[in-house]
């Protein structure tokens, strides 16, 4: 059995709260994920699966990456989710597939500076995407790899 675990990004003000893009986390592999810089708190909730809710056992920590250490991603690459590399320029127009062809995924596209992401993919298992300007992207499936489009 393994662990899965909610992760939603939070923004607590005096008015009130606002809350991010939920990601999933399963098994006991690293995961990451961004947490734009207006967001004060994350929620992590462990999913139950089943009547008994017995789902696993796993421990979780929290991880700040400073910006030079995320991966940009090379003419070609692949991971698993979730998953952020950092695109130093841009526009650029990428081949994506996601779960090996067989189910879409989600690339979620983080302006440097923007405090939200949007979503730039569609619904299908392999898709050309195009990604908007330098920034982050967010790979939010259980596998994905990415080809550079000239």
């Amino acid at each position: 059995m393994t662990s899965s675990f909610g992760v939603l990004p939070v923004r607590r003000t005096v008015s009130g709260r606002g809350y991010g893009l939920a990601y999933t986390v399963r098994g006991d592999r690293s995961a990451q994920f961004l947490l734009p810089a207006d967001f004060t708190h994350v929620r992590i909730d462990r999913k139950v699966a089943g009547k008994e809710g017995a789902s696993g056992f796993a421990r979780w920590r929290l991880r700040e990456v400073k910006p030079a250490e995320v991966r940009k991603p090379g003419e070609r690459d692949h991971g698993p989710g979730p998953c952020v590399r950092m695109v130093p320029e841009g526009p650029m127009r990428v081949k994506v597939t996601w779960n090996g062809g067989d189910y879409a995924g989600s690339l979620i596209y983080h302006g440097f500076g923007a405090s939200e992401g949007i979503e730039v993919s569609g619904s299908e298992a392999v898709e050309v995407i195009t990604v908007p300007g330098p920034g982050y992207l967010e790979f939010d499936t259980e596998r994905w790899s990415v080809r550079r489009i000239r």
